[in-house]
Formats: C-alpha cells, sequence, structure tokens
C-alpha cells in the first residue's frame, strides 16, 4: 500500500494514479515546476528534501481518500563516504498526526539546527573556533526554542575568548531552565570548560533561582 503522504506526492507529479487517491487532477503548477515531468517515483524524495512543503502541494492536488497520517524524509549525501552513519544527513518519520506534514517540517528545522551544532564541535576538534562559534550561533538561531543549543553556544562562546556574549546567553538560558547551572562545574571537570573556581562562580551566579527547574 501506498503511504498516504507519499501517494499525494504522487498524484501532484502526474505518476500513475494510486489506488486511493481522491484526484487524478494536475499537478500545482509550483510543483510541476519544480520537477518536470520525468520519471516521477526518481524525483519525490529529491523534491521532499529540498522543501517538506512539496507534500503540502501534493495534498492540495486531491491527497489520499484515507486522510493525513503520516510523513517521512530520508536524505542521503550524493557520494557514499564509507560511513553509512555520517551519509545520512536526515532519517526523520512522523508516524501518526493529524498535520503529518507540517510536523515534518518542525522537524527537519530541528534536524538542520542539529546537524549545525554537529558541524560546530566538529570545528572545535579541528581548532577552527571561528568557523564553529558561527555554527553554533546558526543553530541556536534556527531552533531558540531548543535550550541545549544556546547553551552550548555560550559555552563554545566562553571557551573561545568571547565571554561577554557568552554571559549574556548564559543568563537566558539560565532565566528559561535552571538545572543547566548545575551543568557547568561538571563540565569543568570534564575538560570543557574552565577549571577555575572564579570563572565557574562568575556563570553560575547568572543563574535565577526562579526560574523552572
Amino acid at each position: 500500500m501506498v503511504p498516504a503522504c507519499l501517494a499525494s506526492i504522487l498524484l501532484a507529479l502526474g505518476a500513475t494514479t494510486p489506488p486511493a487517491a481522491t484526484s487524478p487532477g494536475p499537478a500545482p503548477a509550483p510543483l510541476a515546476a519544480a520537477v518536470g515531468r520525468t520519471s516521477p517515483l526518481a524525483h519525490t524524495f529529491s523534491i521532499v528534501a529540498r522543501d517538506p512543503a512539496t507534500g503540502e502541494l501534493g495534498q492540495a492536488a486531491g491527497g489520499d481518500i484515507r486522510g493525513k497520517q503520516s510523513a517521512a524524509q530520508i536524505v542521503v549525501r550524493a557520494k557514499s563516504t564509507g560511513k553509512p552513519w555520517q551519509d545520512r544527513i536526515f532519517d526523520l518519520r512522523v508516524e501518526d498526526h493529524p498535520l503529518p506534514l507540517q510536523e515534518l517540517r518542525r522537524l527537519v528545522r530541528l534536524r538542520r539546527a542539529c546537524n549545525l551544532e554537529d558541524e560546530g564541535d566538529n570545528f572545535i576538534a579541528a581548532n577552527r573556533t571561528v568557523e564553529a562559534l558561527d555554527a553554533y550561533e546558526r543553530a541556536m538561531k534556527l531552533a531558540p526554542e531548543v535550550v541545549e543549543l544556546k547553551f552550548w553556544a555560550a559555552v563554545s562562546m566562553y571557551t573561545n575568548r568571547r565571554a561577554d556574549e557568552a554571559r549574556t546567553l548564559f543568563r537566558e538560558v539560565f532565566a528559561q531552565e535552571r538545572r543547566w547551572v548545575e551543568l557547568v562545574p561538571r563540565l569543568a571537570r570534564a575538560g570543557l570548560f574552565p577549571r577555575d573556581p572564579k570563572v565557574i562562580s562568575d556563570v553560575q551566579a547568572l543563574g535565577n533561582p526562579a526560574a523552572p527547574w
């Protein structure tokens, strides 16, 4: 059985009408222009990879008679590195949701933010501080509601001579979730933050006791 979300996309692409499709209507103009008319199935995954909203265009073409339930996205590198865990850039699934395509869009955004954070970690390991800080900052801006991303951006800034900016972020993080205050000395013991008691105390003093845990 063709999944409902995929059926919607194939319908919009002009593929053979799936049995559960509500209508064999023509593809919406933006989608048709984006993918052309050759080998619809081959285009499906690359199109969804570029923009999950493509699935919404497919839904607008008539969708699936079973309604909306699930959506998924898998994106791999064009050229394998021989390390499958590095080659799979996106592997996201929405198993059961009333608005699966919108939920997939949210997950894609979060995955992109996490990928940027991973890039920052790799840059730090390679002693490429400027690139690392840029990746952390972009991750933080892409998913501002994820407090952890902001925390690690602050840690990276503080340990790379950007203490004033780091303090601002630490204060915001600690105001949102005070549990991150306790992590600072643990990072110091692990060698991920300065082991200077004054520095640790300075950062922890930015915490807000009234903040949620």
